[in-house]
């Protein structure tokens, strides 16, 4: 999972990334979990690693 904070012309906010690896061995796919809008941009990059 990574959190990442965007600033843009709309203002701030904050996106939940995941990813998974490819069946073919290919770059992972990435996934968008969720965007809060018109949120104080607090974190820009945060990895968050599970087993």
């Amino acid at each position: 999972m990574v959190i990442g904070g965007q600033r843009g012309p709309n203002g701030e906010s904050i996106e939940l990334n995941s990813w998974h690896p490819t069946p073919e061995g290919g770059p992972p796919e990435w996934n968008m979990q969720a965007v809060k809008e018109h949120a104080g941009v607090f974190v820009y990059n945060c990895a968050v690693m599970g087993c």
